[in-house]
């Protein structure tokens, strides 16, 4: 049915690239593992946990780096 859809939309890439791609995208603006479970019917959290300790670390590093650029100026 996912497959349909893709088609019927003219997306190309698969099923497990788009869900991978908003993973992503949730685990950067603050979506819990457990949301991402429901989001993409994921279960024990092995699959949600690979994405929120990235997004979390790349909000880490732009923060500190704004703050680098403050203490600058």
């Amino acid at each position: 049915m996912f497959r349909d859809a893709c088609n019927a939309a003219a997306v190309n890439e698969s099923a497990h690239e788009l869900s991978l791609a908003g993973a992503t995208r949730a685990a950067e603006n603050d979506v819990t593992v457990r949301e991402l479970e429901a989001i993409l019917s994921w279960e024990c959290g092995q699959m949600a946990a690979l994405f929120t300790p990235a997004a979390n670390h790349r909000k880490i590093s732009i923060r500190a780096m704004r703050k680098l650029v403050k203490i600058e100026h």
